[in-house]
């Protein structure tokens, strides 16, 4: 784009050069004659006053120009006298003509325009030469400051927009401090290029979360299958896994479902009222199930509403006891109250310092020994519920050793009355 546009700049200011010296040229060679003729008629007045003048002291042969002009003084139509240039064709249609009496004399001025003209074409070009020259430098300085000012942010905008991969969505312009256009132009574009960033995080958060969330229902699967296959197929263990399978499969439908939407905060959400008591129990035989030796002791109120969606509550108490699995060391503690879950685990704990980190995506606990799966997805999914649903998540250090996980409901009758 610099190149077309500093070609064009030069076609633009070689033409404007030339159309410029054309018409000075044409301007300056009629000023010039019109001079020329002017001042010639003012010298053959001046001639025929001082030369009928007795007591002038004007030297009329000074007046005439030898080189261009021929003066002819006649008496009675007899020549007296005739001085100037006797290279001069006084029948050339290029001579003009200037004729004046006084008395009975008759004087004739012969003017040569063309020769006359070129004493005035000399300082007339130099001048059109250094105003052609001033008139270029200066169109080159307007051409380099549009340049800088309209072209290259054009030119630069144009340049990040074709380098824009998933893999650069937070390049940006340097802010403008120009109010034009041209600044409201970029403001739209780093506008813009925020946007489209922050939504692909989301889309690529959200893909993750689901990723994660399909690994519960199906490690609980091969849980019971691995059960049938070390009892055998005992009706009753049969008819639980069929349940259980008919449970995880609905929840692997409906994430499935959800992966089409464009934006998961963007979907709007109604209210429900999750079943707390039965989803935490539910949820916790089946870690019973999977995990025999662990031990699970439950502490849970009898039916208990929570304002939340159904599948985001056991989302929530998967990522919960998933965890508590992992690093509980053996013992683990569920508590359900009316506005308030707790797992509690008897593992290494979590330090202080660690307590706001291990909500950050892919952070994983120093107390964490590498051969533990998970990848650090399940607290910042937890993070984010709170988020949407206004809970608060505490962490404390249990005694004599291992963490509590707090979630602390919100208050429906408090919240209805504005509190």
């Amino acid at each position: 784009m610099k190149r077309r546009f500093l070609l064009f700049l030069c076609v633009l200011a070689v033409t404007a050069s030339l159309l410029s010296v054309l018409g000075s040229g044409l301007a300056v060679h009629r000023a010039v004659e019109r001079l020329v003729l002017k001042q010639a008629k003012e010298r053959l007045d001046l001639i025929v006053w001082g030369y009928s003048a007795p007591s002038s002291t004007i030297d009329i042969y000074s007046l005439v120009d030898f080189d261009t002009e021929v003066l002819a003084v006649e008496k009675d139509r007899m020549l007296v006298f005739q001085y100037g240039t006797a290279r001069l064709d006084l029948n050339s249609d290029a001579v003009s003509v200037f004729k004046r009496q006084t008395g009975s004399f008759y004087f004739t001025l012969y003017v040569d325009k063309e020769r006359a003209k070129e004493t005035y074409f000399s300082f007339a070009n130099q001048t059109i030469a250094i105003t052609v020259v001033i008139f270029g430098l200066g169109f080159v300085v307007f051409g380099v400051f549009l340049l800088r000012n309209t072209v290259d942010p054009v030119s630069e905008l144009a340049r990040m927009m074709v380098s824009i991969t998933s893999q650069n969505l937070r390049i940006r312009l340097p802010p403008p401090k120009r109010k034009d256009e041209i600044g409201q132009l970029i403001h739209a574009f780093n506008k813009m290029m925020e946007e489209i960033g922050t939504a692909y995080e989301k889309r690529l958060e959200y893909v993750e979360d689901v990723i994660h969330d399909i690994v519960t229902p199906v490690q609980i699967l091969e849980g019971y299958r691995q059960l049938i296959e070390r009892h055998g197929r005992r009706e009753e263990l049969v008819e639980e896994f069929l349940e259980v399978s008919r449970v995880e499969l609905a929840k692997l439908r409906d994430m499935a479902l959800s992966l089409k939407e464009t934006q998961r905060e963007e979907r709007k959400k109604s209210i429900h009222s999750a079943q707390a008591s039965q989803i935490t129990e539910r949820i916790v035989q089946a870690y019973e199930e999977l995990h025999p030796s662990i031990v699970f002791h439950r502490d849970i109120a009898p039916d208990v509403l929570l304002s939340l969606d159904p599948i985001d509550l056991e989302r929530i108490v998967h990522i919960l006891l998933d965890n508590a699995v992992k690093y509980g060391g053996g013992k683990i503690w569920v508590r359900l109250g009316r506005q308030e879950l707790s797992i509690e685990d008897r593992g290494p704990g979590i330090d202080l310092e660690e307590r706001e980190r291990i909500f950050q995506r892919y952070y994983r606990s120093k107390q964490v020994l590498p051969t533990t799966q998970g990848v650090g997805l399940g607290l910042s999914i937890l993070k984010r519920f709170s988020e949407e649903y206004g809970f608060k998540i505490q962490v404390e250090t249990a005694s004599p050793t291992g963490c509590i996980f707090r979630v602390l409901f919100p208050n429906p009758s408090l919240e209805e009355r504005g509190v």
